[in-house]
């Protein structure tokens, strides 16, 4: 069973007990001070979450970021209520269909972030969606937490959009490159491993634009 501390500060401390690492040890290991290690562990400040991914990593295997952060291991992360300012937004995974999401958290994010930076019209059309893959990198890495927005589909102006490709969700950078007759939209299809190809908007499944990262404070 994981360790019992009922703060992201005592749950690292704890952990890293546990597996007989120094304070410097972390911090080795995660290039950053010995100073910035003794500031989490103090709840003076937080890691990120990719940080806790990586400090996961290095602790014992029933450590996981979302106990570190959350306190809980496999359960969805839920914001019960979000704090003034911000919108909650479910995160999903991907069933064998397109239509099939299966929600595994929230994310508490900023409405002034959402509309200032990423210029999100709507909020209620969003969801987040774990990279699977380095196909859209550096834009995107694998185990990024994408903001896609449903409500965005539209080709123009190109971006990159989460696609289904027939087998999952993928990420993919598209474009219209040729307007034909008023009911044929030609668009290309790629992505940063220079595979790309062209096809009829019409017959893309698009879930929605890639806005943005989740920025974890």
């Amino acid at each position: 069973m994981p360790p019992t501390g009922t703060s992201v500060g005592q749950r690292i401390r704890e952990a890293r007990e546990r597996a007989q690492l120094t304070q410097q040890d972390l911090a080795k290991h995660l290039a950053r001070s010995r100073a910035c290690v003794s500031q989490w562990e103090g709840d003076v400040t937080s890691p990120t979450i990719a940080t806790l991914e990586e400090l996961a990593g290095l602790l014992p295997k029933e450590v996981t970021p979302q106990w570190l952060a959350y306190g809980v291991s496999d359960a969805p992360v839920i914001v019960k209520e979000a704090p003034e300012g911000t919108v909650t937004i479910k995160e999903v995974t991907f069933g064998d269909k397109m239509a099939e999401q299966t929600e595994v958290g929230s994310w508490s994010i900023p409405e002034s972030y959402l509309k200032n930076d990423l210029h999100v019209l709507a909020t209620s059309g969003l969801l987040v969606w774990r990279a699977e893959s380095d196909v859209m990198a550096p834009t995107y890495e694998y185990g990024d937490r994408i903001i896609i927005d449903t409500n965005s589909k539209r080709v123009s102006p190109p971006g990159v959009f989460l696609i289904w490709d027939g087998v999952g969700p993928t990420l993919a950078r598209i474009s219209v490159t040729q307007t034909g007759d008023a009911k044929t939209t030609l668009a290309r299809v790629s992505s940063t491993e220079g595979e790309s190809y062209e096809t009829s908007v019409d017959k893309l499944q698009i879930i929605g634009r890639a806005r943005g990262r989740v920025h974890a404070h």
